[in-house]
This record gives C-alpha cells, sequence and structure tokens, in this order.
C-alpha cells in the first residue's frame, strides 16, 4: 500500500545520510572560519571547490569569497 505524502519521510531522512551531510557542512565551515582555505576542504573531503562553495551558501545563505 502506497504511503501518503504526509506521512512520507523526506530524502535522506530514513538513512540519515541528510544529517551527516549536514555535519560534513558544518565541519566544511568551521575550517574555514579557523582560517583553511576551501582548496584545503575540498582536498580533505574529496569534493570540487564548486561543492564547498555550495555547502557555505546552503547553510549560510551568504556568500563566501574564496581565501
Amino acid at each position: 500500500m502506497p504511503t501518503t505524502k504526509e506521512r512520507r519521510k523526506a530524502w535522506g531522512e530514513l538513512s540519515g545520510y541528510k544529517e551527516e551531510l549536514r555535519q560534513r557542512n558544518a565541519s566544511i565551515i568551521r575550517e574555514f572560519q579557523k582560517g583553511y582555505s576551501m582548496k584545503h576542504s575540498a582536498e580533505k573531503y574529496h569534493l570540487s571547490i564548486h561543492a564547498i562553495k555550495k555547502s557555505f551558501t546552503s547553510n549560510t545563505k551568504s556568500a563566501i569569497v574564496e581565501r
């Protein structure tokens, strides 16, 4: 029996992956605030600089100038 939209879980909630990404993005932002470069975070987390920038704008809702 299909579930209704009201009872359906959002993407990543059942597996916990959504929370994992939220924690990773928060770590990236904390590292940047401590003075680490976006390039450092990109290499550490195996992401592109573009993906690192997206984690800032999705979490802080403001543009960050690359260091």
